[in-house]
């Protein structure tokens, strides 16, 4: 429900942004390549109209990612699963300063997920489908739109998937 409704948001948003950029794209290819147009001036206001329409995309992703920040949801069902372990090694800590993630298998998994470290070792929080002690939560954070940081009434934070939560 949640998850049918986000992506769809973000579809539409992804859709209507990549059409103008592929027109323009295709407006600055014209230009280079047309001997006739001897200025530098279209080319040049095309170039920045991309890098816009570009920023654009990444300004509306990010709006809708905070718009389901503090939301109350439900547990609905379990179907959806995770793929990342309760704990896992990892050798390099993140993998940058600025993104504060780590590297398991393929999976990138938010320092938001990590419970805690103890040497080389990660333990993430528990999966909601593990144990039901309550049903109403607040999203906390958000990871590749898919998985849910969400928190319980008693602070208990719990990882899950987007298809298993409704809003309340």
């Amino acid at each position: 429900m949640l998850f049918e409704t986000i992506c769809k948001k973000k579809n539409k948003i992804m859709i209507s942004h990549l059409t103008v950029s592929i027109l323009l794209a295709g407006l600055l290819v014209y230009l280079i390549i047309e001997p006739r147009v001897q200025s530098i001036l279209p080319g040049a206001l095309t170039s920045l109209l991309l890098v816009f329409v570009i920023l654009s995309i990444l300004s509306q992703i990010v709006k809708l990612k905070k718009s389901l920040i503090g939301k109350d949801v439900v547990l609905i069902s379990h179907d959806a699963s995770i793929p990342y372990p309760s704990k896992f090694k990892c050798k390099s800590t993140t993998l940058g300063k600025i993104i504060k993630s780590y590297g398991y298998k393929s999976h990138q998994i938010p320092e938001s997920f990590v419970e805690f470290m103890e040497g080389r070792t990660i333990y993430l929080y528990k999966k909601a489908d593990q144990d039901e002690g309550s049903s109403n939560y607040k999203i906390i954070d958000i990871h590749q739109f898919k998985y849910v940081l969400i928190e319980d009434e008693t602070k208990k934070k719990k990882i899950t998937h987007l298809k298993n939560i409704a809003m309340q």
